[in-house]
């Protein structure tokens, strides 16, 4: 007989355990979530500032939805003109969403930068998404082809649209490949020979 109130009190143990732990969670993230929202806020202003780092004045985000459904940027010098544009992307990498900021010229001809604001990717892995080793190889490549990913070759040894991908995590460097082709579709569709 004590076996069996042995395994009631461990279960009862267990399921108050998890019911205060929920509890608990539930409370904690109500508590910082708009800390959590401002926080990605931030992240995502710094990220238009990197991706068009000339700019003294940025507009956005802003949605042309006749075109596009995703949002984009507009830097501006001090006399008004445009110093180039961002778009943000998004797609699903190893550990959920990867949100890319992906920064064009003033001639959309090819990339200033690529950031990626929000991600959920393997510490030590697929978080290298943001090293900057990783970024600067989508720097200056231009957006007429879609880019790939090529593994076990050095940075210095891919093509002109290919991306050396991050070891042990292809999928994170397929995701942000991804969005980066997306951007530079809607790029054209939004920017090109508009100025």
């Amino acid at each position: 007989m004590k076996k069996k109130g042995a395994g009631y009190s461990a279960v009862i143990s267990v399921t108050l355990t998890a019911l205060i732990s929920g509890f608990l969670l539930s409370f904690i993230y109500s508590k910082f979530e708009v800390d959590i929202e401002l926080n990605k806020q931030r992240a995502l202003i710094e990220g238009v500032q990197e991706a068009i780092a000339s700019a003294d004045k940025i507009d956005g985000p802003l949605m042309d939805l006749d075109n596009s459904n995703l949002s984009y940027y507009i830097g501006y010098n001090t006399n008004d003109n445009i110093v180039g544009y961002a778009i943000l992307a998004s797609s699903v990498g190893y550990n959920g969403p990867i949100n890319v900021l992906v920064g064009f010229n003033p001639s959309v001809t090819e990339i200033t930068a690529v950031v990626a604001t929000e991600h959920s990717e393997t510490p030590g892995l697929g978080s290298k998404v943001n090293d900057e080793l990783f970024k600067s190889q989508f720097v200056k490549k231009a957006i007429d082809k879609d880019l790939s990913s090529v593994k076990g070759v050095k940075i210095e040894d891919t093509g002109d649209y290919e991306i050396s991908a991050i070891s042990g995590a292809t999928i994170s460097t397929d995701s942000v490949i991804k969005s980066v082709n997306l951007a530079k579709v809607e790029a054209l569709s939004l920017f090109a020979n508009k100025q």
